[in-house]
């Protein structure tokens, strides 16, 4: 039979958060995908790190500042690429407008139709997993690459994935 204090131990260490090894990133770098490649914006920015949405912030920023300078020549990028916004709305946006825009456009999921992807192994480091990804067209190039995740609060979010620091 077991004392009260051994059964509080117990449920303590099954209440502590699984290691980053405990749990599988792969599902996570699928769904991913998967949102890129229909434009889900919303999932995209439900499964993105904060360290990825820094980098959004800096692109944006940039295009911020190309705007001050070169209106007329930010106005055709964003018209090109299939933006609903002209230069005068970018002040209104943050980072996470700037991403979910930017993952609806049409040309965005072009970028990733062609593709089906494998997932490999991931290896870890901490609450960082790396894991191996070999994208493959069906004319038979493939391409190697990785996506990088952190874990927060006992999820994976995307930190590092192919395309997402290129925004058009």
């Amino acid at each position: 039979m077991r004392s009260m204090s051994g059964i509080v131990t117990s449920l303590m260490i099954a209440a502590l958060p699984a290691s980053a090894a405990d749990t599988d990133p792969g599902p996570v770098v699928e769904a991913f995908f998967s949102a890129l490649r229909t434009g889900d914006s919303t999932a995209v920015d439900s499964l993105i790190s904060d360290e990825a949405l820094s980098m959004v912030e800096t692109m944006l920023d940039a295009l911020k500042q190309t705007a001050e300078s070169d209106p007329d020549g930010v106005a055709a990028r964003l018209a090109s690429a299939g933006y609903a916004a002209g230069v005068d709305e970018l002040d209104d946006w943050d980072s996470r407008e700037y991403l979910k825009r930017t993952v609806a456009l049409p040309v965005m999921a072009a970028r990733y139709l062609p593709y089906e992807m494998t997932v490999g192994e991931p290896s870890y480091d901490g609450d960082r997993a790396v894991v191996p990804l070999v994208f493959a067209t069906s004319g038979g190039f493939t391409l190697e690459s990785e996506a990088i995740l952190d874990l927060h609060d006992g999820a994976w979010m995307v930190t590092g994935f192919l395309g997402l620091n290129s925004f058009p």
